[in-house]
């Protein structure tokens, strides 16, 4: 980042950071402005992305280029319901140049094209291009800067291998991980992500299931910090929260307006059988 040179200082980093996740919000308002069609629901949740508690503990806890992936990935969402498929390609891009396992969001991303926007092809594309950076990433790239094997990443989850092929073979053996993630702490991190949105996302699966790549990385974790609700690893998850939670909302007031309709014409109907009255 060029800032530094103009300038010095921790401070205009942190205020840059500060305004490029607050910059978030707007993406947030068009995009729930779109889906909702209320521009008062999409000004709420723009207001809940800016007091998220997630949010302030990732702004707080210095500088992390993983930060910028939050407002990044809600304009590729924002960019794929516009039609603008340039703008979102873009704004994934730069989500992978955040960090090395910056392309584990993008997985989710394409997750949620499949199965929240139907995009099957489009999805299944963005899914496999994220994995092969992934792969590049911790095989070639961060081998040559660092001088020698990676693994500042790889170690997370060293109880389940040593590299990529062998972590995927122990996800598909729920044997050997599922203890370490049903805990107690682990399960109030999960409430702490939903809480502050009303859990609305649970009424949205489709796009709550592009978080799970983000989830998974922290969940299976050893390391305390990856599942604290407020540290900087959930800058992978809390864009898929918001998009969820917009989506939830929307299913619920649908669904509201829908049972509404049906009891206001079963109200009108006409009675078939009146009864009879005698004098």
């Amino acid at each position: 980042m060029p800032l530094p040179l103009v300038w010095p200082g921790a401070g205009p980093l942190l205020l840059a950071q500060t305004l490029i996740l607050a910059a978030g919000s707007l993406a947030v308002f068009a995009f729930a402005r779109r889906r909702l069609d209320d521009p008062t629901a999409a000004a709420m949740f723009a207001v809940l992305y800016l007091v998220n508690p997630s949010l302030h503990g990732i702004n707080v806890r210095d500088i992390h280029p993983q930060a910028f992936a939050i407002p990044l990935i809600m304009a590729a969402a924002l960019a794929v319901d516009a039609g603008r498929y340039g703008w979102c390609a873009a704004a994934l891009v730069l989500v992978l140049g955040c960090r090395e396992d910056a392309a584990i969001p993008v997985i989710g991303f394409g997750l949620w094209l499949m199965l929240a926007r139907r995009r099957w092809a489009a999805g299944l594309a963005v899914a496999a291009v994220s994995l092969a950076v992934l792969a590049l990433d911790v095989y070639v790239l961060m081998p040559h800067w660092s001088g020698g094997r990676y693994r500042h990443m790889l170690d997370r989850w060293v109880y389940l291998g040593t590299s990529l092929d062998q972590i995927a073979v122990s996800l598909v053996q729920p044997w050997r991980w599922w203890r370490a993630v049903v805990t107690p702490p682990k399960i109030v991190y999960v409430l702490a992500m939903l809480a502050p949105v009303g859990f609305l996302p649970l009424a949205a699966p489709a796009a709550l299931a592009a978080a799970l790549p983000g989830l998974a990385m922290n969940l299976l974790a050893t390391d305390s910090v990856l599942f604290h609700y407020r540290s900087q690893y959930q800058a992978f998850v809390l864009p898929f929260v918001m998009l969820a939670a917009v989506e939830g909302y929307r299913w619920l007031t649908t669904f509201h307006a829908r049972e509404r309709r049906a009891h206001g014409a079963n109200d009108q109907r006409p009675d078939r059988h009146p009864r009879s009255t005698h004098a």
